[in-house]
């Protein structure tokens, strides 16, 4: 019994042993699978311009081990294997597009010094942009993130950097970030949780059309870095109840053509400021809602200000205009006051003609006239001139005067024959 017990013993032991042994080769066959599986663009500089697409088909006749990539045309790209572009440093642009990555793709610590553009890629693992730099313009465009999406510490420091028809469907990392110009989120569905803890707020934050369609959570940027200078935020679209901002950090803008076409009424942009000062009273953003209020007042105030300066600009337009109207009125007529004067002929006056026909006088006889007659007519002209009304006017004078010059002529004439 004792020798079967032994042998039982020692059975177990050697098959305990080859188990282990076992599981050690699965484990290190595991591990040669994963790391030949595995596409190594690692470590690599690139001086010209780089088409991911291209770089993969360029890849995949290097291969040795047979590793198929499906590209089409090289400017798309099928990748079933993990991808790894750790520590990549790209003087020039940088693009991917129109490309499906069902396994995980690492970025970590690389560096594009050119612009970087993503269009139309589906990523079904995880993507990692951590403490990746980013100096010249980013663009990630209408791609699907299937799994979580890092950009933990990374640096933002393009004039542009735009997110926008992006869909996460698990958790999305941006803690740390470092944003400096201008940073645009339009059309983006965060429905795993977003971290925005920590960043480095840009110059100008566009926050258009978030979380349209997943309601389940909201974005918090209540905990960023702080700046010497708020950070400029414009809104567009926004549900208050799927963001949360602390303003003591920013400043509220408005009518960014780029981003919003449409610019909003002054309704619509008090709603904006009434709903933000709700916000910051439920979470006791107390700078906030001081800052909040302040700003809507000075708001309203400019407001005023510019309906004024209009209301004065459109009287000056209507005084403008009626005087406008009346010069043109006074030069029309004018122009036809000269022309009736050009056609009318001018009325001139006519001198005086006698009816009375004088005989000429052939010869001068001296008249011998007696006193008593003389003084008989000096008494009777008196009469006459008693009677004569001399005209106001000595250079004008009237019909009448005439008449009486004729009958006084007449009148002489008759005592002197």
């Amino acid at each position: 019994m004792k020798y079967l017990k032994r042998v039982i013993q020692k059975t177990i032991i050697v098959m305990l042993r080859f188990k282990v042994l076992l599981l050690l080769c699965c484990l290190w066959g595991v591990l040669k699978v994963n790391a030949q599986d595995t596409l190594d663009l690692s470590h690599r500089r690139y001086n010209k311009l780089v088409n991911l697409a291209e770089v993969l088909s360029v890849l995949e006749a290097q291969l040795k081990d047979g590793t198929k990539i499906s590209t089409a045309n090289k400017s798309m790209a099928l990748v079933t294997q993990p991808l790894s572009l750790v520590y990549m440093d790209c003087e020039k642009d940088f693009s991917s597009a129109n490309s499906t990555f069902f396994k995980s793709v690492d970025f970590q610590k690389s560096r594009f010094r050119g612009q970087m553009g993503m269009v139309y890629n589906e990523f079904f693992g995880e993507v990692d942009f951590s403490n990746t730099s980013f100096e010249n313009n980013l663009s990630i465009a209408s791609t699907k993130f299937r799994k979580s999406a890092n950009f933990s510490e990374s640096n933002f420091s393009g004039k542009r950097n735009i997110f926008s028809n992006l869909t996460f469907y698990e958790d999305a990392n941006f803690y740390g970030a470092k944003f400096k110009n201008t940073v645009i989120f339009n059309n983006v569905n965060f429905y795993g949780k977003i971290d925005l803890m920590h960043i480095t707020l840009p110059d100008t934050l566009i926050l258009a059309n978030l979380q349209s369609d997943s309601t389940r959570l909201s974005i918090d940027i209540s905990r960023p870095m702080k700046s010497s200078m708020p950070c400029k935020l414009y809104l567009y679209n926004m549900n208050f109840d799927k963001l949360v901002i602390n303003y003591e950090y920013f400043d509220l803008c408005f009518d960014d053509k780029e981003s919003n076409p449409n610019p909003l009424n002054f309704r619509q942009k008090s709603a904006v400021f009434e709903a933000l000062i709700a916000q910051q009273k439920t979470y006791d953003f107390y700078k906030g809602q001081a800052k909040a209020e302040q700003d809507y007042e000075d708001f309203k105030e400019m407001q005023r200000i510019i309906q004024r300066n209009k209301d004065s600009r459109s009287i000056s337009m209507i005084g403008i205009a009626l005087l406008l109207v009346t010069l043109l009125y006074l030069t029309i007529r004018r122009n036809n006051k000269t022309k009736v004067i050009q056609v009318t002929p001018p009325v001139q006056k006519t001198p005086y003609k006698s009816t009375l026909k004088e005989a000429p006088l052939t010869s001068y006889q001296p008249i011998s006239i007696p006193l008593e007659e003389v003084q008989a007519l000096v008494a009777e002209s008196k009469q006459q001139w008693s009677d004569y009304n001399i005209p106001k006017d000595v250079l004008d004078e009237s019909d009448e005067f005439w008449q009486a010059y004729e009958q006084l002529l007449a009148l002489v004439k008759r005592i002197k024959e």
